[in-house]
């Protein structure tokens, strides 16, 4: 992970690893709560806006797990992108 500049994961050890070693992240939630991860202002949140049931916890759904069908790819492709064409920028003060 330290040569990595960017760290896409769900709500694991390695994004949690990855905001430790100050990386930029691009973390989806489904059933897990987004409201509690701080990215400390490098990277991006992707989670199920407007689904009532997450986040839930649960190890059964009910919903055919809605949640994690509804993670956009095309956005965290597109946020990829984003940073790549910034990262020359920002230089190498993560």
């Amino acid at each position: 992970m330290s040569i990595s500049d960017i760290v896409i994961s769900g709500d694991s050890f390695g994004m949690h690893l990855a905001i430790a070693l100050k990386k930029y992240v691009i973390a989806w939630f489904g059933l897990s709560c987004w409201s509690e991860i701080d990215l400390f202002d490098r990277g991006e949140k992707l989670f199920p806006e407007g689904l009532e049931c997450a986040p839930c916890w649960n190890k059964q759904c009910p919903y055919d797990l809605e949640c994690i069908k509804m993670i956009d790819l095309k956005k965290i492709k597109d946020l990829v992108k984003k940073y790549s064409l910034l990262k020359p920028l920002a230089g190498k003060n993560n």
